[in-house]
């Protein structure tokens, strides 16, 4: 059997410089997926009434 061949000058330069892109586009899209749920988060607030979580008054017509 033969052993995995490990990348040297070229090609390991090229190995790391991929697996950095990947992980900044992991992290990127981290981001992205965390700033989609705070931006809906807001809108939603934005639109509820602010009164849409206190439970009714007694005596209200709502």
């Amino acid at each position: 059997m033969t052993k995995p061949h490990k990348p040297h000058g070229f090609g390991k330069f090229l190995k790391n410089v991929l697996d950095d892109a990947k992980d900044l586009a992991d992290g990127i899209t981290d981001r992205l997926s965390a700033a989609e749920c705070d931006f809906r988060r807001g809108l939603t607030r934005l639109v509820e009434p602010k009164d849409h979580h206190k439970p009714p008054q007694a005596g209200s017509s709502h």
